[in-house]
């Protein structure tokens, strides 16, 4: 072996060797959510057949390891340029590097946790309802906390990180040998911006197109991709989103119903309840047991009820202002 592959196997071993651990975490994760998210949502994937589900199955975790070695490449950054700098610290760095790995794991662990709550609420990855609520932070930090036992959520999250971090402990102390010279690491830094270049102007959505319904396409899809993709360009997709006259009849709604007058004209005084983060399942009409909106029950019993309505929203505002304004969000 010629001096030249001694060096290039040198600068590869030292990089494979500080990016295997947390790389390989974020992959293992991102495989387990998409597990976890494809089970809760098996009956909405298209399965006609059991070979139809098998293949759909396999193209699904196929673009998806996609997007998660993408997406990863661009994690890791941060790690190649630190250890571009400083590939053999001293103890501080060393302490540095613990930190930061720690930080890194409950970051994953995190974001694991916040993609399944997100899936829950809107059958779908992280997208600008994600980035609209880090514009609302206090309102929705304190709608979470209204509505999730945070103690425990943070306490489990912490425990997790914990375990893996100890997981990995015996095989951070770990050094290759030899360094490479400063100069092959920046050879090596070059070629790794160039190549997420290269990702950054090929990576698409359009990816998951193969895929037939959108239940499929989402769990194809990775959710810090979206994010950042939403967060760049300030957008949702309204007609996946929203209801459309088209939508009225491919999902069978029903037609508004003609009324006609029967009797004489009366002018009623109408009231217009509008609540924040209100849902029908706190109502005893809806089988609710705690007896919590006693009143509005009341009302709901003597009144004229509408229970076939579609939000026009994706947060409240936007339901305030369709319902004073009578416009589209």
């Amino acid at each position: 072996m010629n001096a030249l592959q001694k060096n290039i196997l040198n600068t590869l071993s030292l990089y494979i060797h500080k990016l295997r651990r947390p790389f390989g975490l974020y992959l293992i994760l991102e495989f387990f959510l998409r597990i976890v998210l494809t089970w809760v949502s098996r009956e909405s994937i298209d399965s006609a057949s059991i070979s139809k589900g098998l293949v759909n199955l396999i193209k699904i975790f196929s673009i998806g390891f996609t997007y998660d070695v993408a997406v990863g490449l661009f994690i890791m950054l941060p790690a190649v340029l630190y250890a571009t700098v400083s590939p053999v610290p001293g103890r501080m760095g060393k302490a540095f590097n613990y930190s930061i790995l720690g930080i890194f794991i409950f970051a994953m662990v995190f974001k694991f946790a916040a993609e399944i709550l997100f899936w829950d609420e809107f059958q779908s990855r992280f997208n600008f309802i994600a980035v609209d609520y880090l514009v609302y932070t206090h309102e929705v930090s304190n709608n979470i906390r209204e509505s999730y036992d945070m103690v425990t959520i943070f306490g489990g999250l912490f425990l997790a990180t914990g375990i893996i971090f100890l997981t990995l402990w015996r095989y951070l102390k770990l050094t290759p040998t030899p360094v490479p010279s400063l100069k092959n690491r920046l050879s090596f830094m070059g070629i790794y911006l160039v190549m997420l270049f290269g990702i950054y102007e090929g990576i698409s959505d359009r990816f998951t197109n193969v895929l037939s319904d959108q239940i499929s396409r989402d769990l194809s899809f990775n959710g810090t991709y979206g994010f950042a993709k939403a967060f760049f360009e300030n957008s949702l997709d309204y007609k996946r989103f929203y209801l459309t006259s088209k939508d009225v009849g491919e999902h069978k709604l029903e037609q508004p119903i003609k009324i006609s007058k029967i009797g004489p004209e009366h002018h009623y005084n109408v009231i217009l309840v509008l609540m924040e983060s209100m849902s029908a399942e706190f109502m005893h009409r809806y089988g609710n047991t705690q007896n919590l909106t006693p009143h509005l029950d009341t009302l709901a019993n003597e009144s004229l009820v509408f229970e076939k309505l579609y939000a026009t929203g994706t947060r409240t505002v936007r339901g305030i202002e369709a319902t004073v304004l009578s416009i589209p969000p």
